[in-house]
């Protein structure tokens, strides 16, 4: 017998596929961790307050090129009031006023730059951030206690976010999706443009609200199962755990699966990122390569893989390292009609084959 599915169902299903569609490598329990928070950003009271005692802030994390700007516009057009803003710009006044008076889902870019922010500014928005996952969250400025609890993602650079010791407080409050990297360019026919799309997706967000007005009485009366779950992670995950119970069908298996399987997510490794680097170097010239022609091409390319190469040794040393992980040693070749250290083309081919097969005819990485 089939059972007929809610009007929420039907509802995160259409987000997380609108989601997936624009990030074709996003695993499905991430694309519904970020439509379940979507949905929860509506459920609200009359005086446009989430109904929930904590809400979760949600990373996006990833290097350049992966999407995760993207899924940040996603957002800002399915939830409630949704605004984005960058870090290095945002001021504590600016924030609190988004809040109290605009009741937004606040989207924070380059949340990379807030570590650089020095002063009392930057205390105060990292005290706004830390503070507003609880209903009861405030931080006190000349003119009084401010409140500072709304829902909020945050987007930025995996090892940042994972790395940073200023990162502790709001790590342990936050929901985390990994972006990677497509090995090849995301044609312009399928990225989201903003001028096309914008209103798909903003009709998105409207079914989420109206599946979520038609339930609110209901999901603060629901005790999914959250067994063997710590505190903390009860707190920030309860609003998605009890949005999926009310939509039935795979929901609270999808939602309780991302949220068990969260602490062991890893983000892309250095070496996985520069292997995937050096795969576009192989697909966008010919011949064999040297080791300093690589490292000169990831250097034109911007790649994030070669950000901390202090010499030439160095990243040799890590080139080698990654390439002899997937069987390449580097030797003497012919390049540029001279010997030199580095790799023969065929071995690189057979090497990245997979990577080679998926890139586009002119080359160009997935852009944001």
């Amino acid at each position: 017998m089939t059972t007929e599915r809610t009007a929420l169902d039907m509802a995160l299903t259409e987000a997380r596929d609108t989601f997936t569609l624009f990030s074709p490598t996003l695993p499905k329990r991430d694309s519904s961790v970020m439509a379940a928070f979507a949905a929860h950003t509506w459920a609200v009271d009359e005086n446009d307050e989430l109904i929930f005692n904590q809400t979760p802030r949600l990373a996006i994390l990833g290097e350049k090129d992966s999407g995760k700007t993207t899924m940040g516009k996603l957002l800002k057009h399915m939830s409630r009031n949704g605004q984005i803003f960058g870090m290095r710009t945002a001021t504590p006044a600016g924030l609190i006023n988004a809040i109290r008076e605009e009741h937004c889902t606040l989207i924070g870019d380059e949340l990379d730059k807030l570590i650089s922010r020095t002063g009392n500014a930057g205390a105060a928005i990292f005290e706004i951030v830390n503070t507003g996952y609880d209903c009861e969250g405030q931080t006190l400025n000349a003119v009084g206690f401010q409140r500072t609890f709304a829902p909020l993602v945050v987007i930025g650079k995996a090892k940042t976010f994972l790395g940073n010791p200023n990162m502790d407080t709001l790590r342990s409050r936050a929901i985390k999706v990994f972006m990677q990297r497509l090995p090849r360019k995301f044609g312009d026919e399928d990225g989201f443009d903003e001028y096309y799309h914008t209103d798909q997706v903003k009709a998105v967000g409207k079914q989420l609200s109206h599946a979520i007005e038609g339930v609110l009485d209901e999901i603060l009366d629901q005790k999914p199962n959250m067994r063997g779950l710590t505190l903390r992670m009860r707190q920030i995950w309860r609003p998605l755990f009890q949005i999926a119970e009310l939509a039935g069908g795979e929901w609270p298996d999808m939602i309780g699966e991302a949220c068990r399987g969260s602490g062991q997510e890893a983000t892309i490794s250095p070496a996985t990122q520069l292997r995937t680097d050096i795969a576009s170097v192989v697909f966008r010239t010919e011949g064999n390569l040297s080791i300093e022609e690589i490292v000169r091409q990831l250097t034109q390319m911007k790649a994030d893989s070669i950000d901390n190469f202090t010499s030439m040794s160095q990243a040799t040393r890590a080139i080698n390292m990654a390439l002899a992980a997937v069987g390449l040693h580097a030797g003497t070749v012919w390049f540029n009609k001279e010997q030199a250290h580095g790799y023969k083309r065929d071995a690189l081919e057979e090497a990245f084959k997979e990577e080679i097969a998926g890139m586009d005819d002119d080359g160009e990485e997935f852009e944001e």
